[in-house]
């Protein structure tokens, strides 16, 4: 069994490896497949059979592509991946005997610095912006805020454990008391807590 923790032959020699397919893929007019060696960012993870007789590693080989290039490939990704694979064993591995890939993933980059759901257009983000009505839910003073979610039949605990969380300096909002009730449900701006009577 392969030691997982080990750098594979292959990721040692990734970059040189990725050229030779960009160089294969030029020399074969696959520019979509260019385009995905040339504009990802690889990364392998090793895994293994399972079987303890089995010395190959196996690999993963994911591509994280950015937006404009992997919407491009979204409708055929799962052909772009099975012939990546195919490709890259069959030209990356002669120098290396013990070791096969045994999947190509092709996945979105991380984009840390935008909000994928607001740029989306579809985002519902209800927000209440009546300074009196924020005053009559959460009081005067700006304190850490809970708001508070029950079944009909805890309700008066809820209302207790309202009034606790007050003395340490908690507001808390008690679902089902006001009329703005079903807006605050659907906001983004309220953390739910859930009592230890809530069991579902």
């Amino acid at each position: 069994m392969p030691d997982e923790s080990q750098i594979s032959k292959f990721e040692m020699q990734l970059d040189r490896k990725l050229h030779a397919m960009e160089l294969y893929y030029q020399h074969e007019d696959k520019p979509d497949y260019q385009e995905i060696i040339v504009n990802s960012k690889p990364r392998i993870e090793v895994t293994y059979s399972g079987n303890y007789n089995d010395t190959t590693t196996y690999l993963i080989l994911e591509f994280s592509m950015q937006k404009e290039h992997f919407k491009k490939i979204i409708h055929d990704k799962t052909k772009f991946e099975k012939n990546l694979t195919i490709d890259i064993n069959n030209h990356c591995f002669s120098n290396i005997s013990d070791e096969i890939v045994e999947k190509v993933a092709l996945e979105l980059e991380n984009d840390d610095g935008n909000d994928w759901r607001l740029q989306s257009g579809q985002k519902q983000n209800i927000e209440i912006k009546d300074n009196t009505i924020i005053k009559r839910i959460w009081g005067d003073d700006y304190r850490f805020r809970f708001f508070l979610s029950h079944k009909s039949d805890v309700k008066a605990e809820t209302h207790r454990l309202k009034e606790n969380l007050e003395k340490w300096g908690v507001s808390c909002f008690v679902a089902h008391d006001c009329r703005w009730h079903s807006k605050l449900v659907q906001s983004w701006h309220f953390k739910l807590v859930h009592t230890k009577w809530y069991s579902e």
